[in-house]
C-alpha cells in the first residue's frame, strides 16, 4: 500500500535520519523538501481538514509547528506492507500494523530531541486509503503554490496523477473492509 506521510518543520532537521528509520517499515519510493513560508498554516489546516482531530488539537500542533519557525517540511512517499491490520480503538476503524508501528516509533524517537514538543509535530502519515487519496489532493495544491523548480513539479505531479489515476481508485475497493 502506497502511504504519503511528512516529517514536520520541527523534526525537518532529523528527516536523512527519519527516512532511514521509516525503512525498517516500509520501501521509499520518493521524497521532496516544500518550504511552506506563509502558507504552513493553511498546509496545515487542509491537511487535517478531513480527519476527525479535535480543532483544538490541530490549533496546539499548529501552534508549536510554528514555534519552531521552520515551514520546510519532507514529503515522503513510500510502499507498506499491509498484511497485518488491527481494530484500532481510538480511531474506531482497522489500521495497518506496519503503518502504526512507523508512526509510532518515529514519534516516540525525534520527540526526545524536538524543544516544547507537542503531540504528533514530528511525522504525520496516512492510514488508509481515502486518507491517502485526500492527501495528495491537497499535497497537489500546494507543490503548485511551493514549488518553485518547474521539472521537479512536473515529475511530482506526473507521480500523483499516476497515483490517483491508477492505485487509488484500484485499491479502494479492495480495502472497503478496512474502513468503519
Amino acid at each position: 500500500m502506497i502511504v504519503f506521510g511528512i516529517i514536520w518543520g520541527p523534526a525537518y532537521k532529523y528527516s536523512d535520519s527519519i527516512l532511514k528509520d521509516i525503512q525498517k517499515y516500509s520501501t521509499p519510493i520518493f521524497s521532496i523538501d516544500l518550504n511552506l513560508k506563509d502558507k504552513l498554516q493553511d498546509f496545515i489546516m487542509d491537511m487535517y481538514s478531513e480527519e476527525d482531530t479535535p480543532r483544538w488539537k490541530i490549533n496546539a500542533k499548529l501552534h508549536y509547528m510554528q514555534i519552531s519557525k521552520n515551514p520546510q517540511i519532507k514529503v515522503c512517499f513510500m510502499n507498506v506492507d499491509e498484511r497485518k491490520t488491527y481494530f484500532h480503538e481510538r480511531k474506531h476503524y482497522y489500521v495497518y500494523s506496519n503503518i502504526e508501528d512507523m508512526k509510532m516509533f518515529v514519534r516516540n524517537k525525534y520527540s526526545k530531541l524536538i524543544d516544547n514538543y507537542f503531540f504528533d509535530i514530528v511525522f504525520h502519515t496516512t492510514d488508509n486509503h481515502k486518507e491517502l487519496s485526500y492527501s495528495v489532493s491537497v499535497l497537489k495544491k500546494y507543490l503548485n503554490l511551493t514549488l518553485q523548480d518547474k521539472e521537479t513539479l512536473k515529475n511530482v505531479t506526473d507521480f500523483i496523477d499516476r497515483l490517483n489515476a491508477i492505485d487509488i481508485k484500484k485499491i479502494e475497493g479492495n480495502a472497503d473492509h478496512l474502513e468503519r
